[in-house]
């Protein structure tokens, strides 16, 4: 594993710090909003902003990088992205946020790709799986690590933001010292949406339903807490919690659906997410530290589906359709997580923070019977068809080309219209 992480250990610090500041960020938006008296409705659309950008940056956010190339993108979006961080301090109003929120996410997904697409540069198909390992556990740590930066003293109220703005900026350096050329983007190829739900409409609906659950319980857990009447601290300890589970749960339940029907799988996340989500609810009233026992668990299944829907539509794809597949995948994520908060915040207002698990008890029950009907739709794919399960990254196209059942020179694009025009074998019209 040194042999492999070596090569790359300056752009991992880079990402490290990336991330650092990108974790703290979200966090400190919808905890600052609620403190200044906001709604929850008017948190969740400011936390949306951020998913929405972040699904407009994917599908855009190429094109800068292919006129300008990797380098002198990462660093203007680093700066953007440091800039609007810097401006929250400037002025607390709500629609002045989701304009900001916005900018981070559109500047953040260009970061992902240009990162992405330089990992892919230096791994070989021996060591895809293991740099893409490498980065998934940086992405996550870093997310981890970057709650407990809500702790730093922050009397006068900008210091965290500067903080943020630090971070983004010395994200940079690695990068902007490298001597090694930018990487090529793939080629664009294009594969239909309508041509993914045929396919796998499990696939596609567990993405969205996870985007859901991701927007909702990270965009509004400070609401949450602090509806509760926790401290700072404890919030970061709560969002931290839910990372940690993630981290942790993600892989051995994903070794255990390469011995089942994914489905199956699926649908017994989606019954465990009702169940924590419940935990959840039943612990606020025992005390904080049921609560953060309760979110470790609701994390790592909330942070499981997507990866495993992701799974079960790569069994109904040839190894050439893996990246092209991917770019829909994301985007149905990516919606289902702008769609969370705005819908769940103001439920949260008419029924307090409590609401907010409710509502996601709801979601995993309608989950649960489409995975029911999708399981009598059709019959599974054999056990030997299943390929490998591997964690997932829900940030660009580009990481699904580390994916090491992916062809080297595999593209990525993805494309609304109805007709396919994929480049490789025809779909696999696997039952699913």
């Amino acid at each position: 594993m040194r042999q492999i992480v070596v090569p790359i250990i300056a752009l991992l610090f880079g990402i490290a710090f990336m991330m650092l500041g990108n974790g703290l960020m979200g966090t400190l938006t919808s905890l600052r909003l609620d403190q200044a008296g906001s709604s929850a409705t008017i948190v969740g659309l400011v936390m949306a902003g951020y998913f929405g950008g972040l699904t407009i940056g994917a599908l855009f956010a190429e094109r800068v990088i292919r006129r300008v190339g990797h380098i002198r993108t990462f660093a203007a979006f680093a700066s953007l992205y440091s800039g609007a961080a810097l401006a929250h301090a400037l002025l607390l109003d709500p629609w002045f946020w989701l304009a900001l929120r916005l900018i981070e996410g559109f500047t953040m997904a260009g970061l992902f790709i240009c990162v992405e697409s330089w990992l892919n540069a230096r791994a070989t198909n021996q060591t895809r799986g293991q740099v893409l390992s490498a980065y998934m556990i940086t992405v996550y740590f870093s997310q981890f690590l970057g709650q407990f930066l809500l702790n730093v003293p922050d009397e006068a109220g900008f210091v965290l933001f500067v903080v943020v703005s630090i971070l983004l900026s010395v994200a940079v350096v690695p990068v902007a010292m490298t001597t090694t050329p930018g990487p090529v983007l793939p080629d664009v190829v294009s594969f239909s949406f309508r041509r993914l739900w045929q396919v796998s409409p499990m696939g596609v609906f567990g993405t969205f339903t996870g985007g859901i659950v991701f927007g909702a319980s990270y965009g509004l857990a400070p609401v949450f807490t602090q509806g509760l009447g926790y401290s700072v601290p404890q919030t970061a300890i709560f969002v931290s919690a839910t990372i940690l589970g993630g981290l942790i749960i993600q892989y051995p339940i994903g070794k255990l659906s390469d011995l089942l029907d994914r489905r199956m799988v699926l649908a017994g996340l989606y019954v465990a997410l009702v169940a924590t989500s419940l935990l959840v609810i039943g612990a606020s009233f025992l005390g904080f530290w049921w609560v953060m026992a309760a979110a470790l668990l609701f994390g790592g299944i909330s942070f499981t589906i997507y990866p495993m829907a992701v799974a079960h539509a790569n069994d109904h794809l040839q190894p050439s359709e893996l990246v092209a597949a991917s770019g829909g995948l994301i985007l149905s994520y990516s919606i289902g997580a702008t769609i969370g908060p705005i819908v769940v915040s103001p439920i949260m207002d008419a029924g307090g923070p409590m609401a907010l698990f409710a509502c996601l008890v709801v979601v995993g029950s309608g989950a649960t019977a489409f995975a029911a009907w999708r399981l009598r739709a059709r019959p599974s794919v054999p056990m030997e068809e299943q390929a490998p399960f591997r964690v997932a990254a829900r940030t660009s196209p580009v990481a699904a080309v580390l994916d090491p059942r992916g062809e080297e020179d595999a593209q990525m694009s993805f494309d609304f219209s109805a007709a396919p025009t994929t480049a490789g074998e025809p779909l696999r019209e696997a039952a699913e």
